[in-house]
């Protein structure tokens, strides 16, 4: 019996386009009309926002670009290697390719609104190959590595590729789930240090007043 989006469950009468991968022992699945509808629950194509299509076994990305009002999108763990029908969503925000097998990110170029994108387990051996996102100004986080599952690329080897990203995208405030040196993790550990410091002064002198508590100079949760 067919099965539902992602394992999901039956799929009744609605059909999905399948081929046999040559590297598959399974099938590989096309993005159709009747997936997206049946993962979402939605019945037009132009009110899907949010579709999670995580593990499918998804190789071609087929009517995708349709969703036009598309806003974020997890096609983690499948089985993509083309990206072309993506290029025409320009309100999607937040992307997530993970564990896939892109090699070339071209129609990403076109997603002006992209703000997060995850790309870590794929093909791409050299920065060169993101080049094509930098006109990306809305682009603030960016994955290439990701050590807790150990998702990685190519030139994720390289010495100092985040340094190297940094210099690439000026306006990211993430790379890899960390914050960009000199305005995130470094910078509040040095402010909590801070705090500490002058928590822990003592008043000293004569005077009758106690000594004021010191202000956190970063809120909790900063």
């Amino acid at each position: 019996m067919p099965q539902g989006p992602c394992g999901s469950g039956p799929l009744g009468g609605m059909e999905w386009h399948r081929e046999v991968g040559e590297e598959e022992e399974g099938e590989a699945v096309w993005i159709t009309p009747q997936l997206l509808k049946a993962s979402t629950g939605e019945f037009t194509l132009e009110s899907i926002l949010l579709p999670k299509l995580r593990g499918c076994a998804i190789a071609h990305l087929g009517c995708l670009g349709d969703c036009a009002n598309l806003e974020w999108l997890d096609l983690s763990s499948n089985a993509i290697s083309q990206l072309g029908p993506l290029a025409t969503l320009k309100s999607l925000t937040v992307l997530n390719l993970s564990h896939n097998r892109v090699a070339s990110l071209e129609p990403l170029g076109s997603c002006h609104n992209l703000q997060s994108l995850n790309l870590a387990g794929n093909q791409l051996g050299s920065l060169q190959q993101l080049r094509c996102l930098m006109g990306l100004w809305c682009l603030e986080s960016l994955c290439l590595h990701d050590p807790l599952t150990r998702l990685n690329n190519p030139l994720c080897t390289a010495p100092a590729y985040c340094a190297a990203l940094a210099n690439m995208f000026p306006g990211l405030k993430t790379i890899d789930g960390e914050r960009v040196s000199g305005c995130g993790s470094e910078l509040y550990q040095l402010c909590w240090d801070l705090d500490s410091s002058l928590g822990c002064s003592g008043g000293g002198g004569a005077g009758t007043e106690p000594p004021r508590a010191a202000q956190p100079w970063v809120e909790a949760g900063f």
